[in-house]
């Protein structure tokens, strides 16, 4: 476990950026810091306090991290909130300006509608209400924002850079390179206790940070004991099992739930924790945090497999039905039903394979065995073609190794089911052992490849032009001379039909 030498983000983090903002907003009548557990809230207000010179009075609901001498600290139990609007009173008595400060605002609970206007009021010109909250107030935000009485610091700007999570990992011993911190940064989307969470476990192993992620012991129970569990027991079901989806909306969560009323849930919770946000200017649409949701899936998988399975499925279906196949398959493998995984990938298995796309097919394929995949015609041309592409791709790069690997697997996948594939991925094959002069080798791939053409009568198929290609060249260095001819001229017409055919 790690010592007590490891600071905290909020003893690495300054924000004078975010703190001088703050300061010179002094026509705002309210400044609203809205954002998770471990954004670092509390330290932003007390480093404000510290760089303004209006006196500050505080009312910390919580237990915040309070380190500024200039604040007046008043940690209180939730109901001392409605203390607040007697305290702005006090304050106008004695000042002309001010900011009270109510940090942890989300505890005050439904109170806060009433409290929050009321302290609004009493406020004299040049005097600010902050509130700290993990939750949106219900407060008129709309209005002061519209008459610009409003500051808003949010999670995206709470964030951690790049260059401050390097600093918060090397306090911790933990040395990245840069494109190793670049991933870690981008999967916590920047978010400080996670970070901090992710330098405690390199301490506990160092080769933890690879695969940092929300199903790691040390984020999943911060986040349960953060974010879920204040949650009505209704949310936390229907955070949990629509984690499958990416992507949110009131229909999508229906569809998945076979259920009614899933917008109405998706807002609540929007406005109960920042981690779900809305990623369309209607509000229809959200997506939770990264982390978040793979905390979610964690803990779907854990609980209830099975029904996980019939979620992905009627996911797929209901991307299916709106013309998104790459979700749909996606939902259909990691739901392993191989039979339609197949009848999804299939159709479309060029324009996977010809936009880029060959890791995400072969992560589909990955969910099945190479006797699943055998037993299913349409994973076994989809899995046979995108080993032989990808073949062909890394002996083109110079990678014969990789080449060979992948062509292997070709072979393999495709000897029962995609003879033209099989016969294909033998020549290629055939092709690497020739530039490597194992002409040996060569001569067993090219007598297989026709073997399996003479086989399944494919002797007239344009695609295998350069099979018959491979077996003139391996031919005529055993001095089979005349077959290498016959076979050069089974190539040539064959190419000259593909011609035909591609015009």
């Amino acid at each position: 476990m790690a010592g007590d030498d490891l600071a905290s983000p909020s003893a690495i983090l300054r924000r004078p950026a975010l703190s001088q903002r703050l300061a010179e907003a002094r026509e705002s009548a309210l400044a609203l810091i809205v954002a998770p557990p471990g954004y670092g809230k509390s330290t932003l207000l007390a480093e404000w306090a510290e760089r303004d010179e209006r006196p500050f009075a505080w009312l910390a609901l919580g237990q915040a991290d309070r380190r500024t001498a200039s604040a007046t600290l008043r940690p209180a139990p939730p109901a001392a909130a409605e203390r607040l609007p007697q305290l702005v009173r006090k304050l106008r008595a004695r000042h002309s300006s001010f900011v009270a400060v109510l940090d942890d605002a989300h505890l005050a609970s439904g109170a806060l509608r009433d409290i929050g206007q009321a302290a609004l009021e009493e406020l004299p010109e040049g005097s600010t209400l902050a509130l700290a909250s993990r939750t949106e107030p219900p407060l008129p935000v709309g209005r002061l924002r519209a008459h610009r009485l409003l500051t808003e610091i949010r999670m995206q700007q709470l964030a951690m850079s790049a260059s401050e999570a390097a600093a918060l990992l090397r306090q911790a011993g933990v040395e990245l390179t840069s494109e190793e911190l670049h991933v870690l940064v981008s999967r916590a989307e920047g978010w400080p206790a996670a970070l901090y969470l992710a330098a405690l476990a390199a301490r506990e192993e160092p080769e933890a940070l690879a695969g940092f992620g929300g199903d790691h012991h040390l984020l999943f129970e911060y986040l349960w004991d953060e974010v879920l569990a204040p949650l009505p027991a209704e949310l936390i079901s229907f955070s949990v099992r629509t984690s499958v989806l990416d992507e949110l909306s009131g229909m999508s969560c229906d569809s998945v739930l076979d259920q009614q009323g899933s917008a109405v849930l998706l807002e609540r919770l929007s406005r109960l924790t920042p981690l779900l946000t809305p990623v369309d200017p209607a509000h229809h649409r959200y997506r939770w945090h990264r982390l978040m949701r793979e905390a979610l899936r964690a803990r779907l998988e854990r609980i209830e497999p099975e029904l996980e399975l019939s979620l992905r499925l009627r996911a797929s279906g209901w991307y299916s039905g709106r013309g998104d196949t790459r979700r749909a398959t996606d939902q259909a493998a990691a739901a392993r039903d191989a039979q339609l995984t197949g009848e999804l990938l299939w159709p479309h298995i060029l324009d996977h394979l010809t936009q880029g796309r060959d890791g995400l097919v072969r992560g589909w394929l990955s969910n099945f065995g190479d006797g699943v995949i055998a037993d299913h015609p349409p994973l076994t041309l989809s899995a046979s073609l995108s080993a032989l592409l990808a073949g062909v791709a890394r002996h083109l790069q110079g990678d014969r190794a990789a080449a060979e690997l992948l062509l292997d697997e070709g072979i393999r996948l495709a000897a029962n089911r995609a003879p033209v594939l099989s016969a294909l991925c033998l020549a290629q094959r055939a092709m690497i052992a020739i530039e490597r002069e194992d002409w040996p080798l060569a001569a067993d791939l090219t007598d297989r490849a026709a073997m399996v053409v003479d086989e399944w009568h494919l002797s007239s198929d344009p695609l295998l032009a350069v099979v018959f290609s491979v077996l003139a060249a391996s031919r005529a260095h055993e001095g089979r001379i005349d077959e290498s001819k016959r076979d050069l001229r089974s190539g040539i017409k064959l190419l000259e039909e593909l011609g035909d055919f591609v015009t």
